[in-house]
C-alpha cells in the first residue's frame, strides 16, 4: 500500500518528507516492472527518487510539490514512450489529476522549468519575465512522465511548484484527466488559425485528434470555416464528428486513395503518428499541414522529425534563385501570438548544400538579416560557445538548407549532440526554409510540399490557463469531452491498459488508483454508458443482487419490500428529468446509477436514487465514475450549464455512508427512517 511518512520533531520542522508506494516502472516497448518507490525531500527541500535495489537515487532538485494521484489517462506519446529520446527506466505518465493536501483537484502542466519551479531565472532567457520568454522551450527543463521527473502513473508524483492548476467547478474530477491534452490541442489551433471561408480537416481524430475537433468547435462562433474529420476507423470517427459538429466524417479504412479523390483543404492538422497518415495530410493540404505528433519518426528522409514538433517549428520551401517576393514572407515566419515581438535576424546557411553565389543574392535581398554560412559542427559550436551575436536566445532564428535530408541536420546536429540539451541549431518556434534547385522534380510527398507552397507546422505542449479559462467560457464542451472517456481501469493494471489502448474502439483510457491492491492486478477494462433498452431488466437484477449481498441485512422487512416496490416501478429506468448510466466490463453489467433532477423548477441540486456495484468491482473506482458521469450527462440531458447545479444529495444507507464519504460526500442532517428504511442524509458541493 502507498504511505506518506512524515518526519517527526527537528526534520519535520527542516521540510525532510518521505512518501513510499508501488509502481510499475516503463522499461522497454510494452514491458513493466513492478517495483517499490521513495520520493523524499531533504533537509535542504531537494526531492530525490529511489527505487528498492541497489541503484543510485535520481536526484530531481527544490521546487516540487508532492500530489496524490486522483485520476490519470494513457495517450499516444505514453505508448511511444519507448521511442522517444529520453532515457529509460521511468516511471510514465503525464495526464492526471492530482489531490493537493487539503483535498483540492488540481492540474499540472508538465515542464518543469526554472520558472515553473519557483527558481531563479535571470540566466535564463527561455524563462526570464518578458512577452519573448518561452519557459516550456527551456533547456534545462526536465518533463513529467516523459523526460526523468517520475510520472502520474503511481499513487504519487511531484509537480512543479509553479505549474498547479485549480480544477475549475464546471469540470469534474475524472473529467480533468484531459486537460493537459485539451490544452496540447487548444494550442495546436492557436498555432494554425483557420481563417473564414477556410475548409480544415484532422487526420485521425481519435485521442488527440478529437481533442482538437474539440479546439476548433470552439472557435467557431468567432470564424466560419468548413470542418472534416478523416478516420480509417468509421465507428470513432462518427463519434467524435458529431460530438463536435464536423460538418463531414470520412472513412478511409477501405481504399483511402478513393474516399480522399479530389478533396483538398487549407488547413490540415496530423496526429496519427504513421508516416502513411503524414504522407496522406500533406497530400491534402493546400497552405498548411500542422504535425501533432510526438510518437518517434513519420518520415523516411527526416529521420529526426520527432525533434521538429519538440521544437515547435516549421518547415516552408522555395525555389532557386532566391527571390525576395518568394523568401520575404518565408524569413518572416512566427507564429500568430509571436508577431509583435518575435523576428527571424540571426539565419544559419547549411554551407554543404547552399553555395557561396546564393548566400551572395540573400545578403544583397536582406541586408538586415544576419546569414551565417557554416557546416552544421560550426553552428553547433557557436551555439555551444554563447549563439549568434545580438540572438535573444542562443540559437538561430531560422536555417536555410538545399536538400530535404539537410533538414535532418538542423534538428539533430550531430556535432550539438554532446555540447547541448537539445541538439538543434534553430531556437523553439522558429522555421527551416529548403530552397530547391529550379528544376528540381518531387521525390517524395514532403518535397512535394514544400515546393507547392505548403508550410508544414508543428506544436507540442499548451498553456493550462488558457485551456480552462476556454471551458468555463464554453461549459457545453465538458460533457462531450466526457464522452472520450471509453474505459477505466486500476493503476495496478497499467500493462493491460497499454495493451487495451491498442483497441481501435478506444479513445481515452482512463487509471485511478485501486486502494485495495498492494499487488500488480489485471482487471478487466471498466466502461461506463447510458442503459439502453431492453436492459432494465438485467439492471434491476444487478441491484437486487448487490442490495440483497451487503444491505439487506441492515433492513427490516417493511423496508426491504418497500425498497423493491420503488425498483420495481417503470419510472425509475425512464423517467425524462433522470438519467441512468451502468458500468460495464466484458459486455457485463457491474454498475448502476440512477441521478435525477431533484427539483424540477430548480436544476442546481441533483439528487442521486441508486448506487449500486457488484462485490468484485467494489473499491476500484467505479462508483465515483458512474457518478461524475451521471452529473455530466444529466447536465446534458436537461440542456443546462455545467456551473448552474452546485449540489449533488444522497439517502446514504447507514452501510454506504462510508463509499459517499470517500466520494466527497458529507452529513447533512441527523439519520431518519421512513417506510421502514433508515438513511442518512448526505450532500456533495460540485
Amino acid at each position: 500500500m502507498p504511505r506518506t511518512v512524515l518526519a517527526s520533531g527537528a526534520a519535520e520542522a527542516a521540510g525532510e518528507q518521505r512518501c513510499e508506494f508501488m509502481a510499475h516502472e516503463l522499461v522497454a516497448e510494452n514491458a513493466f516492472a513492478w517495483r517499490p518507490f521513495a520520493l523524499w525531500r531533504d533537509a535542504a527541500q531537494c526531492w530525490h527518487l529511489s527505487r528498492g535495489d541497489e541503484s543510485e537515487d535520481v536526484v530531481l532538485g527544490t521546487g516540487y510539490t508532492l500530489l496524490r494521484t486522483l485520476y490519470a489517462s494513457v495517450c499516444s506519446t505514453d505508448l511511444a514512450r519507448h521511442v522517444l529520446p529520453f532515457p529509460l527506466p521511468q516511471i510514465i505518465g503525464h495526464e492526471a489529476v492530482g489531490l493537493t493536501d487539503d483535498g483540492k483537484a488540481v492540474v499540472v502542466d508538465i515542464n518543469a522549468s526554472h520558472r515553473a519551479r519557483g527558481l531563479d531565472c535571470a540566466q535564463c532567457p527561455y524563462c526570464a519575465p518578458g512577452p519573448q520568454a518561452m519557459h516550456s522551450q527551456c533547456p534545462a527543463r526536465i518533463t513529467l512522465g516523459i523526460d526523468r521527473l517520475p510520472g502520474v502513473f503511481a499513487p504519487y508524483f511531484l509537480a512543479p511548484c509553479q505549474n498547479i492548476v485549480m480544477l475549475p467547478q464546471c469540470v469534474p474530477p475524472h473529467v480533468g484527466v484531459l486537460i493537459e491534452p485539451f490544452a496540447a490541442a487548444l494550442h495546436a489551433v492557436e498555432a494554425t488559425p483557420p481563417r473564414n471561408g477556410d475548409r480544415v480537416c484532422v487526420v485521425g481524430p481519435r485521442r488527440l485528434g478529437a481533442l482538437i475537433l474539440a479546439a476548433l468547435s470552439a472557435q467557431r462562433d468567432k470564424c466560419k470555416f468548413e470542418l472534416t474529420a478523416l478516420s480509417r476507423n468509421v465507428a470513432v470517427a462518427q463519434q467524435v464528428g458529431t460530438l463536435f459538429g464536423c460538418d463531414h466524417v470520412v472513412y478511409t479504412g477501405g481504399d483511402t486513395e478513393s474516399a480522399v479523390k479530389g478533396r483538398c483543404f487549407d488547413v490540415v492538422f496530423d496526429t496519427t503518428g504513421t508516416q502513411s497518415g503524414f504522407e496522406l495530410a500533406l497530400s491534402l493540404a493546400k497552405r498548411v499541414m500542422h504535425l501533432k505528433s510526438t510518437s518517434g519518426s513519420v518520415d523516411n528522409s527526416v529521420p529526426h522529425m520527432y525533434h521538429c514538433v519538440l521544437e515547435e517549428l516549421s518547415l516552408t520551401g522555395a525555389r532557386l534563385p532566391p527571390s525576395k517576393a518568394a523568401l520575404a514572407p518565408l524569413l518572416a515566419f512566427t507564429w500568430p501570438y509571436d508577431a509583435a515581438y518575435r523576428r527571424n535576424d540571426n539565419i544559419f546557411v547549411d554551407r554543404n548544400t547552399i553555395t557561396d553565389h546564393v548566400v551572395a543574392c540573400l545578403i544583397e535581398l536582406f541586408p538586415d538579416r544576419n546569414f551565417h554560412h557554416l557546416s552544421t559542427q560550426q553552428a553547433a559550436q557557436l551555439i555551444a560557445n554563447g549563439g549568434p551575436t545580438g540572438s535573444f536566445f542562443p540559437k538561430f532564428d531560422a536555417a536555410i538548407v538545399g536538400t530535404l535530408e539537410a533538414i535532418d541536420g538542423v534538428l539533430f546536429a550531430p556535432a550539438a549532440e554532446q555540447q547541448l540539451v537539445h541538439p538543434c541549431l534553430v531556437r523553439a518556434r522558429g522555421t527551416v526554409i529548403v530552397l530547391f534547385p529550379e528544376e528540381a522534380k518531387p521525390r517524395v510527398t514532403l518535397e512535394r510540399a514544400l515546393m507547392e507552397g505548403v508550410t508544414v507546422c508543428s506544436s507540442r505542449c499548451g498553456d493550462f490557463p488558457t485551456a480552462v479559462h476556454l471551458l468555463e467560457r464554453c461549459p457545453q464542451l465538458v460533457p462531450k469531452l466526457a464522452q472520450l472517456l471509453t474505459s477505466a481501469l486500476p493503476l495496478t493494471s497499467l500493462p493491460s491498459a497499454f495493451h487495451l489502448a491498442k483497441d481501435p474502439a478506444q479513445v481515452k483510457i482512463m487509471l485511478h488508483p485501486c486502494v485495495s491492491a498492494a499487488q500488480p492486478c489485471e482487471i478487466p477494462a471498466m466502461c461506463v454508458r447510458q442503459l439502453r433498452t431492453g436492459e432494465e431488466v438485467e439492471a434491476r437484477d444487478l441491484v437486487r443482487e448487490v442490495f440483497t449481498e451487503f444491505l439487506a441485512p441492515e433492513f427490516s422487512e417493511e423496508g426491504t419490500n418497500e425498497f423493491f416496490k420503488y425498483l420495481d416501478a417503470p419510472s425509475v429506468w425512464s423517467e425524462p428529468n433522470a438519467v441512468v448510466l451502468v458500468s460495464e466490463v466484458g459486455g457485463q453489467i457491474v454498475g448502476v446509477t440512477r441521478v435525477v433532477q431533484r427539483d424540477q423548477a430548480d436544476h442546481s441540486i441533483f439528487h442521486v436514487n441508486l448506487l449500486f456495484v457488484r462485490g468484485a468491482c467494489q473499491r476500484r473506482g467505479a462508483a465515483r465514475l458512474l457518478v461524475d458521469s451521471a452529473v455530466l450527462a444529466l447536465d446534458a440531458q436537461l440542456q443546462c450549464e455545467a456551473g448552474a447545479r452546485h449540489a449533488l444529495t444522497v439517502n446514504a444507507s447507514m452501510w454506504a455512508v462510508p463509499v459517499y464519504l470517500r466520494l466527497g460526500f458529507v452529513e447533512s442532517g441527523p439519520s431518519i427512517t421512513h417506510n421502514g428504511i433508515h438513511h442518512q442524509p448526505m450532500k456533495r458541493c460540485l
